[in-house]
C-alpha cells in the first residue's frame, strides 16, 4: 500500500452536507444496501497497521472526512480543500428528512436517553428499532431479523472503530436496503452523557483534546494520533523524493 493510500486521497467525498445528503438519498433510491464510513485519524492509523481492513473501507459507497485531521491532512499534503462532515452532525441533518432509522451502539441507557433526545428534538422522525452495542450470537442474530423485516433507511451504528465495521459488514450479507452509517460515540454525545466540544475547539482542530478531558480513558488512543502524524510526515517527505527525482 503506498502512502497515500492511507488517507483513501481519491476516495474521500469533497461535498457538502446537502450533497451528501443526496448522495445518501441516491443509494436508497436505487433499492440497495450501502455504507458510509465516517474516516478520522485515528482509523487511518489502524488502517495502516491492519491493512486487511483497507479494501473494506475503500469499497464503502461513501468515505466522508470526519476528523479535522483528515481534512487537515488533505489540505497540507495535496493541497485538498475538504469539508469536515461529521457523523453526529450528519445523523442531525438525516433527522430532518422524511427517513426511518434503526440505531445500534453503546450501553442500554445511553442509546434509550439517545432515542429520547432525537424524539424530542425531531417530532416527526421515525425509529423502527434500537438496541445497545454490547449483544450476544443470539441477540445479533435477532436484530438483524428485525432491521431486514422492517427495512430502515438509515442504519446507525455507534460501536467505535473498528467494532462496528465489522458489525455493518455482517449486516452486508443479511440485508439488500439500508444506508449504513458507523458514527463512533455519536450516541454519548446525543443522550448528554458527554458534551460536545464549542464550535471554536472544533474548527482549532482540538477537539480530541476536549473529548480527553471529559473522559481520560481515550488518553491510550494518543499513540494512534502519534502514528497518524507520522504517516502525514512520511507522505510528505516521499512527495519531496518524488519532485527531486523529476527534476
Amino acid at each position: 500500500m503506498t502512502e497515500s493510500n492511507h488517507f483513501f486521497k481519491d476516495h474521500v467525498f469533497t461535498g457538502s452536507y446537502d450533497q451528501l445528503i443526496d448522495a445518501i438519498q441516491a443509494i436508497l433510491d436505487q433499492n440497495q444496501f450501502g455504507r458510509i464510513v465516517t474516516l478520522n485519524a485515528e482509523m487511518v492509523s489502524y488502517i495502516a497497521s491492519n491493512p486487511s481492513i483497507k479494501h473494506w473501507v475503500q469499497s464503502a459507497n461513501l468515505i466522508i472526512p470526519d476528523g479535522i485531521g483528515i481534512v487537515k491532512a488533505h489540505q497540507w499534503l495535496w493541497n485538498q480543500c475538504l469539508t469536515r462532515l461529521t457523523g453526529i452532525d450528519l445523523i442531525y441533518h438525516l433527522c430532518q428528512r422524511n427517513l426511518s432509522f434503526y440505531m445500534i451502539g453503546s450501553t442500554e441507557p445511553v442509546i434509550q436517553k439517545a432515542v429520547k433526545e432525537l424524539c424530542l428534538t425531531y417530532p416527526s422522525i421515525t425509529i423502527n428499532g434500537y438496541h445497545h452495542g454490547f449483544v450476544s450470537n443470539d441477540e445479533w442474530r435477532q436484530i438483524q431479523q428485525d432491521i431486514k423485516e422492517k427495512r430502515p433507511d438509515i442504519i446507525l451504528i455507534g460501536q467505535g472503530f473498528p467494532l462496528q465495521e465489522l458489525t455493518i459488514q455482517s449486516l452486508s450479507n443479511h440485508l439488500d436496503y439500508g444506508v449504513a452509517i458507523g458514527v463512533g460515540g455519536s450516541f454519548d454525545v446525543i443522550s448528554g452523557s458527554y458534551s460536545r466540544a464549542p464550535e471554536w475547539v472544533q474548527h482549532g482542530g482540538f477537539e480530541w483534546a476536549f473529548r480527553l478531558l471529559q473522559n481520560p480513558k481515550r488518553l491510550r488512543r494518543i499513540s494512534s494520533l502519534r502514528n497518524f502524524i507520522k504517516l502525514c510526515v512520511q507522505e510528505k517527505i516521499n512527495q519531496s523524493k518524488n519532485l527531486t527525482r523529476l527534476r
